[in-house]
């Protein structure tokens, strides 16, 4: 078998994104802003599966780090 292997089986499936939401906020709580961010990043750039209210609850949260992070950056 090669170290280059493609099949569906051999790849990541994509992240759920309530899943994601909810290891962010954990994140996030743990003083991990930047690991939450990540996380989310993680799930829209692997196209996460999930509902509308879970794609607004991400892209909310998302905004959010955004913003904590920006203001981390100039303190």
């Amino acid at each position: 078998m090669s170290g280059d292997d493609t099949s569906p089986a051999s790849r990541p499936s994509p992240l759920d994104l309530t899943l994601a939401v909810a290891h962010a906020r954990a994140l996030r709580a743990a003083g991990e802003p930047r690991r939450a961010a990540a996380v989310l990043d993680a799930a829209f750039g692997g196209e996460g599966r999930g509902s509308e209210r879970a794609r607004r609850d991400a892209l909310v949260l998302r905004a959010q780090l955004a913003l904590e992070l920006r203001g981390a950056g100039r303190a």
